[in-house]
């Protein structure tokens, strides 16, 4: 079973989040030993996995209550998500026990042993409590209150009072500026790490696996310092069984050892993490304040200015297309000093920026389409920013392409979209020039029509550009061709459906044809049917009980001619299934023998047998209509044998018994 903590709401000191697991083979019925470290007069909260459980977690007791009271005292916070929590009362170290059930009936036994630690004394100099002497902040929002991460710990805070400007502060302090600290505990490793050689399975930093040997616990800390240098893992001295350490970007994997030769040996060590709060954030609303710290232990005061000044973000948006450049200027009047630096906070990969050092203005490529954004931030040298965020829509106009079909002594007349520009139109120009054909652009609506001389083909291109520089081609690939000209064109079509399942295929999607050309079926499916719904929908409906290929052709017409199609449409067939028994008396209900599924295989073949050997049924493309008959008499109820030939490429015999009953 996984053990974890939780991060408390406030107060927020020791492990925030662990798991732990165990070497045994299953996750119930089991006794798991957990090993976590708090300051005294700090809360914690651990919870189990519930994925450890099969069902839905409904109980934890505490069986040894009178553990509680001394060094620590235990509660069950969230039965349903199998939290525990604890306070730590004095220095020393308390034993919870806990039984955890689901609604299964499942349950799994947890020790949790709490070390509770001396409280972490202030120390401090009576003015150096709070470092620097001035902080400016500014917030976007006028109607909103700033959060300012001070830097004096947050579980110092506890003793001291803080006072805005001369006025007890109770606007609530939570923890900031969080540092991050990874722990392992291998109590569960076999020995304990000190009866080697181990084999490391896997450990993963960033998704990136190490594995090996190692003789002991201690060969394994070196290990974890070679591949992971910035992380400076160690033994943790308050919590027995545990190594910690890690690097505050990195993300680190369970570690799954085990000890070869030796069977459910296998442990897996999960990375607990423990959040440890910096700082102290507190709460101000716009305008100055003298935040003043008072130990009254000490009779020690210090005092930090903090200048909260509203400076409303800006926002621009721009349209622009794929590799156009540019520049903009940010805003910076509203800065209380002199401008000091300008940087994106949020870069784009789809937006190229070039800022350059005592300059409010940015230079910008478009590089992808699509929604992009640059946040640019400006700064005073009083530390006060303002932030200006800019929306780029950029546009990737994609170059047409038109067949046309025309024959010769014709004329076609097109006209070019230009959607995709978001400019004023001030070019429309011929980019390809056509071979046999000739072009003549309209200016006016940008349009063009082409004329056609002989047979052949052609290509001609145009494009239509904008004052943003943005251009949209259109190219027109045409065939000459009398004949393809005037008769539409059938292309043949394929499709399949499954047993006994109607559909609707779209044998004009392929084609080309114009409005009023007629569409006909000329030849229907042999095994089925072709019907036209009101929509214009094909819908073919295979006849029951068949399967396998069918076809039918249909033609399109003009005044000039026709062209003819064929249709392919393959019917999944059915399982072959023989069923073992049927009562013909006549009540409509099971009266014949039934074989479904025999429409795959046409040239299929059904024998029936009696006990003595002798054949009372033979039939080819069965239908299931034998009622038990020979010779016209009806067969007494008993055992048959049936055999079935489907006379398929692998020469499939079906054989078994059918009952007859009356």
């Amino acid at each position: 079973m996984k053990f974890f903590n939780l991060p408390r709401t406030f107060q927020i000191f020791a492990f925030v989040f662990v798991l732990l697991s165990t070497a045994h083979s299953h996750s119930f019925a089991s006794v798991d030993s957990i090993y976590a470290s708090i300051p005294s007069g700090q809360f914690g909260t651990s919870c189990v996995d519930a994925t450890s459980f099969a069902g839905d977690i409904e109980s934890i007791s505490n069986f040894c209550p009178d553990q509680s009271g001394t060094y620590a005292n235990f509660d069950v916070q969230n039965p349903s998500m199998g939290c525990i929590g604890y306070y730590g009362l004095g220095e020393g170290t308390s034993m919870g026990c806990f039984e955890i059930c689901d609604d299964l009936g499942f349950c799994d036994t947890v020790y949790l042993f709490l070390n509770v630690s001396p409280p972490i004394p202030l120390n401090f100099l009576c003015d150096t409590l709070v470092a620097p002497e001035v902080i400016n902040v500014s917030i976007s929002d006028c109607a909103a209150s700033a959060n300012i991460c001070l830097p004096i710990r947050f579980d110092l805070l506890n003793t001291l009072e803080v006072y805005d400007s001369g006025v007890l502060y109770a606007n609530g302090i939570t923890g900031c500026n969080i540092d991050t600290i990874v722990a392992y505990t291998y109590n569960n490793l076999f020995g304990q790490g000190a009866v080697g050689p181990y084999l490391l399975e896997s450990w993963t930093i960033n998704d990136v696996e190490y594995s090996g040997e190692f003789a002991d616990v201690n060969a394994l800390l070196d290990s974890m310092n070679v591949w992971d240098t910035l992380g400076t893992w160690v033994f943790d001295p308050d919590v027995p069984f545990t190594i910690k350490g890690g690097f505050s970007d990195n993300f680190y994997g369970s570690i799954t050892a085990s000890k070869p030769g030796v069977v459910n040996s296998t442990s897996i060590m999960g990375a607990n993490y423990s959040l440890i709060p910096l700082g102290s954030e507190i709460i101000l609303a716009q305008g100055q304040h003298l935040i003043t710290i008072v130990d009254n232990a000490t009779s020690c005061t210090d005092s930090v200015l903090i200048n909260v000044v509203c400076m409303p973000n800006d926002y621009l948006s721009l349209q622009t297309y794929v590799n156009i450049s540019g520049s903009v200027c940010v805003d910076t009047s509203d800065l209380v000093g002199n401008f000091a630096t300008l940087q994106n906070v949020c870069p784009s990969s789809g937006i190229a920026t070039d800022i350059f050092p005592n300059d409010v203005c940015v230079d910008w490529e478009a590089l992808e389409e699509g929604n992009q954004q640059v946040c640019l931030v400006a700064c005073d040298d009083l530390g006060f920013c303002d932030t200006t965020f800019i929306a780029y829509q950029v546009f990737d106009p994609q170059t047409d392409t038109i067949d046309v079909v025309m024959a010769t002594e014709d004329s076609e007349y097109f006209c070019v979209d230009s959607t995709e520009l978001f400019g004023l139109v001030n070019n429309y120009s011929v980019v390809l020039n056509p071979s046999i054909t000739a072009v003549t652009l309209d200016t006016i609506d940008f349009c063009l029509e082409i004329t056609s001389t002989v047979e052949g083909n052609d290509l001609v291109c145009v494009a239509i550009c904008d004052d943003q520089g943005g251009c949209d081609t259109t190219c027109f690939n045409i065939l000459i061709d009398n004949v393809a000209a005037g008769y539409p064109i059938a292309n043949d079509d394929a499709d399949s459906t499954q047993f006994n399942t109607p559909f609707v295929i779209d044998i004009l999607q392929n084609d080309s044809f114009t409005i009023g050309d007629t569409v006909t079926i000329l030849t229907p499916p042999s095994q089925g049917t072709v019907e036209v719904d009101t929509a214009g929908n094909y819908i073919y409906t295979p006849d029951i009980g068949t399967c396998g290929d069918d076809i039918f052709t249909y033609e399109i017409c003009n005044n000039v001619g026709c062209d003819v199609a064929t249709v392919s449409v393959y019917v999944e067939c059915e399982q072959t299934t023989v069923y073992t028994g049927f009562s013909p008396n006549g009540d409509g209900v099971n009266d014949s023998f039934l074989i479904k599924g025999l429409g795959a295989y046409p040239n299929h073949k059904v024998l029936v047998y009696n006990r003595w050997g002798n054949m009372v049924f033979e039939g080819e493309n069965y239908k299931s209509n034998w009622q038990g008959y020979w010779n016209g008499k009806p067969l007494p109820h008993g055992v048959y044998f049936y055999v079935v030939e489907l006379h398929d490429e692998a020469n499939t015999v079906l054989a078994g018994a059918v009952s007859i009953g009356y």
